[in-house]
């Protein structure tokens, strides 16, 4: 589970950054987020997973706890104040923990979102 400081909550939250933030999309994931305008707050970091990825929740909540134990991982090389929303946008029910990784942190990367090896 990430921490609470760090989760995005708010239906308005995620509907601002869906509608307005940068999009960098991957092999598996796609990525939205917003880059903070000043301030010191922590990350805050959303999930989106449609049934269109699979009809049974247990394949759709794998993939979340497995891209929330990759997120915890990174927090700490985030920049401060980012808001973003990972959306998983292709439909393979069998993607390895190995391969979210890799497509997160090249996704995080490119948009410059977090900093360090």
């Amino acid at each position: 589970m990430l921490p609470k400081v760090n989760r995005l909550k708010n239906r308005s939250d995620f509907a601002s950054i869906l509608a307005e933030g940068n999009y960098f999309r991957g092999r598996v994931l796609s990525l939205k987020f917003l880059k903070p305008s000043e301030g010191d707050e922590p990350p805050k970091i959303g999930l989106v997973i449609s049934k269109k990825f699979s009809k049974r929740a247990t394949d759709r909540n794998l993939v979340k706890r497995r891209l929330r134990a990759i997120m915890r991982g990174m927090l700490p090389r985030m920049v401060a104040g980012v808001k973003l929303v990972v959306i998983v946008s292709r439909p393979e029910v069998d993607v390895s923990f190995e391969s979210l990784r890799h497509d997160l942190l090249e996704l995080l990367e490119e948009a410059g979102i977090i900093y360090g090896n």
